[in-house]
């Protein structure tokens, strides 16, 4: 899953979606220098944490800024809906792999 804009639900964009596993995910700048800021992926319903914030410096095109196999200390990220917040004002784009 490939996302690059601010989101307040997943679920109320898709309305089948039922939830993932996320099995990795990478945030890299777009086509140009990142813009420092701060990317959220929280739970939609009371704001909790679904992933670490992740801090954007001002990083050069399709650097990685976060590279995650699934060793989360936070335990398996399983997202049932979820908000993503600072993609747009950082430039990034979120890459998300998952299983159903």
């Amino acid at each position: 899953m490939t996302l690059d804009t601010d989101f307040v639900s997943y679920r109320a964009t898709d309305p089948s979606f039922t939830g993932l596993r996320i099995t990795k995910l990478m945030l890299v700048a777009g086509a140009a220098a990142a813009t420092a800021g701060v990317v959220t992926i929280t739970n939609p319903i009371g704001g909790a944490n679904l992933y670490p914030p992740i801090v954007v410096g001002t990083q050069a095109a399709h650097v990685v800024i976060v590279n995650d196999q699934s060793t989360d200390p936070m335990g398996t990220l399983t997202w049932q809906d979820f908000t993503i917040t600072g993609l747009t004002a950082t430039g990034t784009i979120l890459y998300l792999w998952y299983k159903w």
